[in-house]
């Protein structure tokens, strides 16, 4: 048993096991598995380590099976394969796995069982359960205006990431010309969404929007400039009444050129 590949691609995350080995004149256990943790938390693209080991009286050759549970398939016979192997050999009772290259789709149950020929254990004692969550860091956002940023108006500035595990939050600040920090009701954290009222000419700036869970983050920006009342679409309304086209002019040296 243990047909595994044996080794790391990375340092691996080392954890103490207790008894994996009898001590002389001390009577060993029946068969039993143990994990360090119930629960193993990774970042997408980093490694996975899941910790077991086992007692026995004997010191014959384990029958190790690990086990996806949502798929029911040994971890060796799926796509994991080429990604996960022993970290020691299974005579050390040492039984942990590493999952090499993580993806969000590795997450679920798995399973460990061990039998020995000539050794006995109570029912279910001889099986380990390990829950493995992959963390996915937020993908860069993507950052848009809604409405015409004139004096008086209302406009919604929105940010979206398109995957993130768990849900990313949104957090959204002027930082430029001067700092100015957004809380709710006006910010939306959970949709990304920053409502602005009754704008004036100060509210123009740079507006940044960051994205973040127990991951990473990732950010975007937008240029937000409130025109007068007259500028409507891109254009200024004349004295009598006629559009006369302006073009968009950006001061050298502004900060949010």
């Amino acid at each position: 048993c243990g047909e595994m590949a044996s080794g790391v691609e990375s340092r691996p995350i080392f954890f103490f096991f207790p008894s994996l080995r009898p001590r002389a004149g001390v009577s060993s256990a029946m068969l039993e598995v143990n994990v360090g943790t119930s629960s193993v938390f990774s970042v997408e693209g980093q490694q996975a380590v899941l910790p077991a080991w086992y007692t026995s009286r004997s010191q014959k050759q384990p029958y190790v099976t690990w086990m996806l549970d949502k798929e029911d398939v040994k971890v060796e016979e799926s796509e994991l394969k080429p990604r996960v192997g022993f970290l020691y050999p299974v005579l050390t009772h040492n039984i942990s796995v590493f999952i090499n290259a993580t993806q969000e789709r590795d997450s679920g149950q798995y399973l460990c069982t061990v039998n020995v020929v000539d050794d006995v254990t109570s029912t279910g004692k001889n099986i380990g359960v390990i829950n493995l969550t992959v963390l996915v860091p937020p993908a860069t956002p993507a950052c848009q205006l809604h409405g015409n940023p004139t004096v008086g108006a209302n406009v919604t500035l929105s940010c979206s990431s398109e995957k993130g595990k768990p849900s990313p939050a949104y957090q959204w600040q002027r930082t430029a010309p001067t700092l100015q920090v957004f809380f709710p009701p006006a910010q939306d954290q959970s949709r990304g969404t920053l409502k602005l009222t009754n704008l004036s000419l100060e509210m123009s700036g740079l507006y940044v929007c960051v994205v973040e869970n127990r991951a990473g983050s990732a950010e975007c920006s937008i240029v937000l400039e409130v025109h007068s009342s007259e500028y409507v679409s891109g254009r200024w309304r004349g004295g009598g009444g006629e559009d006369t086209q302006c073009p968009r002019e950006v001061p050298v040296g502004s900060p949010w050129e």
